[in-house]
């Protein structure tokens, strides 16, 4: 089993693995990847490792409302620079097929526009699905009650780190806003980490077997 003696908070979200999803294909049930459509903020493409289907669809949450966040993954104010929450409430719209959102910026009280893309609904995670098109995801086990789940190998190393660590060190961000300080709290458990940390491993072993590659979309 892999422990880490200390492992420090990213400060990253979970929106930084979303690049690459990993979901059961819905042709043979084998492992199949997604990715967003290149110049296309509302449509995905499936492709399976193992079958090779393939399909593109639109993204099941095409409807633009306070689910966006701004593309940059610093944004900063365009007339004084002072550096404001991506995740902010924003008042969005379409422009020639792309999203932009307003922001009215605490500092000098500039309202800008800048460009935005859809937040996925966090309700298909809860329910082990992918949240651009449903469908259920391939890195995934029952533990207990609970489901573990991930969106790729990426995702799925971060945890192992994190939660096999004998010292873990908190990010200076935004309190409540990464990835790890938003685990539920089961996961935060200590009599539940032993359980995950297998299951986790057992996850790598299956996904190693089935050629799955760590990052295809980069």
């Amino acid at each position: 089993m892999r422990l880490k003696f200390r492992a420090t908070d990213p400060g990253t979200g979970l929106g930084s693995y979303r690049h690459q999803i990993w979901v059961c294909c819905p042709k043979c049930d084998g492992p199949a990847f997604i990715l967003r459509t290149i110049g296309s903020e509302q449509m995905a493409r499936l492709s399976c490792i193992q079958c090779h289907y393939s399909s593109q669809d639109a993204l099941r949450n095409s409807v633009i409302s306070s689910n966006i966040q701004l593309r940059s993954s610093a944004p900063r104010c365009f007339r004084c620079g002072r550096e404001f929450e991506r995740y902010a409430k924003l008042h969005s719209y379409r422009k020639n097929g792309q999203i932009f959102a307003r922001v009215n910026c605490s500092g000098c009280r500039y309202s800008g526009i800048y460009p935005a893309i859809l937040t996925p609904h966090e309700s298909l995670l809860e329910e082990g699905r992918d949240p651009f098109l449903g469908y259920p995801l391939y890195l995934k086990a029952e533990i207990g009650t609970k489901t573990l789940w991930a969106l790729n190998l990426e995702h799925l190393e971060a945890l192992q780190d994190w939660l096999s660590a004998k010292h873990r060190e908190r990010n200076l961000g935004p309190a409540n806003m990464t990835m790890m300080a938003r685990l539920p709290r089961w996961m935060k458990s200590a009599s539940a980490r032993p359980k995950i940390l297998r299951a986790i491993e057992k996850l790598q072993q299956n996904a190693a077997k089935s050629g799955m590659g760590r990052d295809i979309s980069r």
